[in-house]
């Protein structure tokens, strides 16, 4: 394995100095792994350095080795939260399991199950990560933790647990019960990486979906939550009584982005409460005016309007077949694929364009028909190709109104849509509001 240029004089270092110890105590292939595990964990090169020197007993000047148990200075005195820096390759801490959370990550080429979630004691609260299984700890224990390292992202400290970190159970009155601090957060300024935000919204619309986790039937709830200052697509990890058009106040959640777009997502430790604040009911909330396609291009956005026309439409629309486990698209239906109806095309304003996927309720809604009788007709037609034949008759040269979400990942825009409907309005004004935002003269 071959490290970096601006990490391999470190190594060297580690080399020089443990000397006297590889070939006959230590390993330089495993120290040279070792150093890498720090590296691919965020560490700094030079801290990661003196951390394995530490660990193996070098001392700056020559002082004799002492033993240090396991990882980097685990004698030194206990670090409140509040108090742990970032970007540091060791503290001790006492701190209580606030949330417990697992998924898997494809971390130097293999893929492995880490734990997340957030730590607490008397002073703060902060997220941590551990890169190892925690065996036997649950959400509401409390830790003595030995050898953690920090980062700092978008300043906040988060606490680290590498696979020399040492942790052990205490007993649970070690710690008074951690008060968790929530931040009051509009929906326009939840940006990823906040933790901890506690923000109130009208709900407008919600849903249902089972999927698989780590080999686990789940259901999760997503939908849109929107103020006065902007709207989110959010997801709920449990049952937590969400009703559409109800105003809440959420506490607890935090913001991650998925294709260049932020969700707002909260699991089972988060509360969801009525709030009785005044906001603008659902169906002002949810229209927006038009965007220009070229403005989310680059980084996508959370359910927003064009208007654009429809160029085509591409192959793959129309009647399709799923795989019920993975619910991909398959080339052609057997006795177990699932019926579907979806429509891949190309939207166009003038500024830009941009494929567009339209679910079965609206591919429905386009067509006049129902996916029964879109299969009866393929049928008797023998080819489900006539439904995608029908599609590219009817739609393309259209204008449409179309509100949804846009993602962004390394291979273009994708304008997901929540509603499509012939755009039936005076094209006048959109044209105009379209040269304002590009400068030009009406």
């Amino acid at each position: 394995m071959q490290l970096h240029s601006d990490a391999a004089p470190h190594f060297e270092h580690i080399k020089q100095a443990l000397q006297d110890k590889i070939g006959t105590e230590l390993d330089e292939a495993d120290l040279r792994d070792e150093f890498q595990k720090y590296l691919d964990y965020g560490v700094p090169a030079d801290q990661a350095a003196r951390t394995i020197l530490r660990h193996h007993g070098h001392q700056p000047g020559g002082t004799a080795p002492q033993a240090t148990g396991g990882s980097g200075d685990t004698e030194q005195p206990r670090t409140t939260l509040a108090d742990a820096p970032g970007n540091t390759p060791y503290v001790n801490l006492l701190a209580r399991v606030v949330s417990y959370n697992t998924k898997l990550v494809h971390a130097r080429g293999e893929d492995k199950e880490i734990v997340w979630g957030m730590l607490g004691d008397e002073t703060a609260t902060r997220p941590y990560t551990s890169w190892r299984p925690l065996e036997g700890v649950e959400k509401g224990d409390v830790l003595e933790i030995k050898g953690a390292y920090t980062k700092e992202f978008r300043g906040e400290v988060q606490i680290n647990f590498g696979d020399r970190t040492q942790v052990e159970k205490k007993d649970p009155d070690a710690l008074p019960k951690t008060v968790t601090e929530f931040r009051d957060t509009a929906v326009a300024e939840l940006a990823p990486g906040l933790r901890n935000v506690r923000v109130t919204g009208r709900i407008l619309d919600v849903s249902s979906r089972d999927i698989t986790v780590q080999g686990q039937p789940k259901t999760i709830y997503g939908g849109t939550l929107a103020d006065e200052s902007g709207k989110i697509e959010f997801t709920a990890w449990a049952d937590l009584g969400l009703v559409a058009d109800s105003v809440v106040t959420i506490e607890g959640g935090y913001v991650r982005t998925y294709r260049n777009t932020p969700q707002f997502n909260f699991d089972q430790d988060a509360t969801v409460t009525p709030a009785q604040v005044d906001l603008p009911d659902a169906d002002t909330l949810a229209d927006t005016p038009p965007v220009a396609l070229h403005e989310l291009t680059e980084q996508g956005a959370n359910d927003v309007c064009v208007v654009a026309t429809l160029l085509e439409v591409r192959d793959g629309s129309g009647l399709v077949f799923r795989d019920p486990e993975t619910n991909r698209v398959v080339p052609t239906q057997t006795e177990t694929t699932t019926p579907d109806l979806r429509v891949k095309g190309v939207l166009d304003d003038g500024t830009a364009a941009m494929n567009l996927i339209a679910n079965r309720e609206l591919t429905e809604q386009l067509l006049g028909k129902t996916l029964e009788q879109c299969q009866a007709e393929a049928k008797a037609a023998f080819r489900p190709e006539v439904i995608q034949d029908e599609l590219r008759q009817k739609l393309p040269g259209r204008v449409y109104k179309a509100r949804g979400n846009v993602l962004v990942d390394d291979f273009g825009a994708m304008f997901i849509a929540k509603t499509l409907t012939p755009f039936e309005g005076d094209l006048e004004e959109p044209a105009k509001d379209l040269l304002a935002r590009l400068g030009g003269d009406a």
